[in-house]
């Protein structure tokens, strides 16, 4: 082999080392996985809102449901999706939000906007 191609291979091998540790450098410095996000049901709003929602007492811009009902109300999805939001959701006029104190299983919604 001439003086030439031997020198061009170690060229081209000094290239890829090159080339393979850049790679190296740049899969240590990004984020190995994207974090996992929650699977947050599709929901449909006139269903949301014919859900039994009962006024707060002394804000009745607020309303709640019990989320532990035994009779069925169509409000599992939106149960579902304001957990997989961590605990509150935004959707449509209404923030959703889950009651923090277990022995009280409720499920709030405020007004977004004042009306």
């Amino acid at each position: 082999m001439s003086k030439e191609v031997e020198f061009l291979v170690k060229l081209r091998d000094a290239a890829q080392m090159m080339a393979d540790a850049c790679q190296e450098l740049l899969e240590s410095k990004s984020p190995t996985q994207e974090p996992s996000q929650p699977r947050i049901p599709v929901l449909d709003l006139a269903q949301v809102n014919a859900l039994p929602w009962k006024p707060y007492e002394k804000q009745p811009a607020g309303a709640w449901i019990f989320t532990n009902n035994r009779r069925p109300t169509g409000s599992d999805k939106l149960i579902e999706a304001v957990k997989g939001a961590n605990g509150k959701l935004e959707l449509g006029e209404y923030k959703y939000s889950l009651s923090r104190d277990p022995s009280k299983p409720f499920l709030s919604r405020w007004p977004t906007k004042k009306k």
